[in-house]
């Protein structure tokens, strides 16, 4: 195609007369082609490597040319060497005829060089139209934006992300990144779906306390990351007059919302009244101030009691005073310090869920934060505080729950086999306790070490880099029961070992 170029570029010149005597040779990476006219007739022809040098020697002009054409400064990039008076004049002798040889060339033009041409055009007409549109006073800027982008086209370039925590526990900042990053997700998996090009930003806006919120971004366009914290700590009122001028008043957009708060939080905003804050109701302009039960539901101040259980009242059916207060607390203190692991209890008291009230179950353990997890039947453990349990029997200790038979046995269908250094690292299945449900392996020895291994044992020597367990100094031929305890879907949970009576 390089040879139907240059025999396409001679036919059209042809009948171009010029001045005889032009040589020139043009270079771009690695392609070298000449201009030599002779007979009042120009042509073009390649150089190859093995003329090279005889077309150097004889050439009165030389041009570099950069790699792209198409750069930016491209007159800057171009080197000429020996006499540039005689290339301008050949320019010149060539102007006149330059629609003629760029109509020639057209067929033979690479895609890349028809696409820039295409959008240059276009770009030229999105240029117009905005010459011909701004001058005029009642021009509508929508539709303006409208033509930049396309007469036909919108898309969409960027979403804000807007994620609101209230809360009156700590680590809020935590909460609110991953609540944006959850919602950021989500958004680019969209826009891989829809083949769209947008950024993402998450605002995050979070309490402080009783003092404001504060805000940080963060996504593809970070644009509060350069500022000081004190310049993004603003008060409620004025948060939430951002929200509203940025979400709703410019123009009607897509708004997703999700409202939630934790129990504690809900408690605090029931009893104590300066903790309610100024919620949405109290922005003006907001179309949705007065039909917002969960509002409603937020600002009512009265206090939430808890009913006394059926066996709370006289053989007359009065109420007894544990209703009081002060009855509930001392009634709740007395139960707490009855509760043990394993006592049966029954649940009293639930509001948000009153269907559970009466529902007995198993104390299993006590959290660090001092809830109780109680096991029930006919659903998954729940971690609850005393004031919602109350022993079911007074002498009435459940003994701990066993395993069921089919985890049992789908713990038993595992195997594992132990290496250690007693015997050189020679590999032992490991055998199933039923008493401990656990794996074990005895072993006697003095101080060694030894890896664990889910499988049969297979080769005859081990060779691993996976976790080592070393056993401590002690007397000559001690023995020891080494422990392999596991979860019920075959995952290591713990390893230990105990010494035997010799």
């Amino acid at each position: 195609s390089v040879m139907d170029s240059y025999e396409r570029f001679n036919e059209t010149v042809a009948d171009i007369p010029v001045t005889p005597g032009y040589d020139i040779l043009v270079t771009q990476g690695n392609l070298t082609y000449r201009y030599l006219s002779t007979n009042g007739r120009l042509t073009i022809s390649p150089v190859w490597a093995s003329e090279l040098a005889e077309a150097l020697a004889s050439c009165g002009t030389r041009v570099h040319l950069p790699d792209n054409l198409d750069e930016k400064k491209l007159f800057d990039r171009i080197a000429i060497e020996g006499d540039g008076a005689q290339l301008r004049a050949m320019q010149r002798e060539l102007q006149p005829h330059n629609a003629m040889i760029e109509s020639a060339m057209e067929p033979y033009r690479e895609p890349d060089t028809e696409a820039r041409l295409a959008l240059k055009e276009e770009e030229e007409w999105r240029d117009e139209e905005r010459r011909r549109l701004v001058p005029h006073s009642g021009v509508d800027r929508s539709l303006l934006e409208h033509f930049r982008n396309g007469p036909w086209t919108e898309t969409m370039q960027r979403v804000v992300v807007f994620s609101a925590f209230s809360t009156m526990n700590g680590n809020i900042g935590q909460s609110n990144y991953v609540a944006s990053n959850i919602a950021l997700e989500f958004l680019a998996h969209r826009n891989r779906q829809q083949a769209m090009s947008a950024e993402w930003v998450a605002v995050m806006w979070a309490a402080v306390g009783h003092i404001g919120m504060r805000w940080k971004a963060f996504g593809s366009n970070d644009m509060l990351q350069q500022m000081d914290d004190g310049k993004v700590l603003f008060t409620i009122q004025d948060s939430q007059k951002i929200l509203w001028v940025t979400c709703v008043a410019d123009e009607p957009i897509e708004l997703a919302s999700a409202s939630l708060f934790d129990s504690y939080t809900m408690g605090v905003a029931k009893q104590t009244p300066a903790a309610q804050g100024h919620g949405p109701a109290n922005v003006p302009g907001l179309p949705w101030a007065s039909a917002s039960p969960k509002n409603a539901k937020l600002t009512t101040n009265a206090a939430t009691r808890r009913q006394p259980p059926p066996e709370s009242t006289t053989a007359e059916g009065v109420p007894t005073t544990a209703q009081h207060p002060a009855s509930v607390a001392a009634r709740d203190m007395c139960a707490e310090s009855q509760f043990v692991v394993g006592l049966k209890v029954r649940l009293v008291g639930l509001t948000s869920h009153p269907k559970m009230n009466g529902l007995t179950g198993v104390i299993m353990s006590k959290t660090r934060t001092g809830k109780w997890r109680v096991s029930f039947n006919a659903m998954e453990d729940k971690l609850l505080d005393a004031k919602f349990l109350e022993p079911a029997s007074s002498m009435n200790v459940a003994a701990p729950r066993k395993p069921l038979p089919e985890i049992l046995e789908a713990k038993q269908r595992h195997l594992y086999c132990i290496a250690g250094s007693w015997d050189e690292w020679t590999p032992h299945d490991m055998t199933w306790d039923g008493t401990h449900e656990c794996y074990h392996f005895e072993v006697r020895l003095r101080k060694a070490t030894f890896q664990l291994c889910r499988g049969k044992a297979g080769a005859s020597r081990w060779s691993s880099k996976g976790k080592t367990w070393s056993i401590g100094s002690d007397h000559v031929e001690s023995a020891y029961d080494i422990r392999l305890f596991v979860r019920d879907t075959g995952v290591i949970k713990k390893v230990d070992w105990i010494t035997l009576e010799r």
